[in-house]
């Protein structure tokens, strides 16, 4: 709201116009190195674009973020993903979780 004060007073726009703001979402897309480096330790959705073993899906912890490859915990072990493999990043919430710390 105060934004919008200071844009009807200033006046800098001479036609009408709307004002939107966005978010990418509590569950934002992650799509470079600094991306995934900033979400270590919270779990997160990813999809490779050539499978790693058999899979092209995965969810898991991301662990760290070396040279180029994201190190996830997928159910106990550590995969590495290069990032040029990566069509798909994701951060997940925990929905649940955070209703629960929410009512305390």
């Amino acid at each position: 709201y105060q934004l919008s004060g200071v844009l009807d007073v200033e006046n800098p726009i001479d036609v009408p116009y709307t004002l939107e703001v966005s978010s990418p979402g509590v569950e934002r897309p992650l799509l470079t190195a600094q991306h995934f480096a900033r979400y270590v330790g919270e779990k997160v959705k990813v999809r490779s674009q050539r499978p790693i073993g058999n899979q092209r899906n995965f969810i898991g912890q991301v662990m760290a973020v070396k040279e180029n490859i994201v190190e996830l915990n997928v159910d106990g072990e550590t995969v590495e993903i290069p990032l040029n493999n990566i069509s798909r990043g994701k951060l997940l919430v925990d929905f649940k979780a955070f209703n629960k710390r929410a009512k305390k």
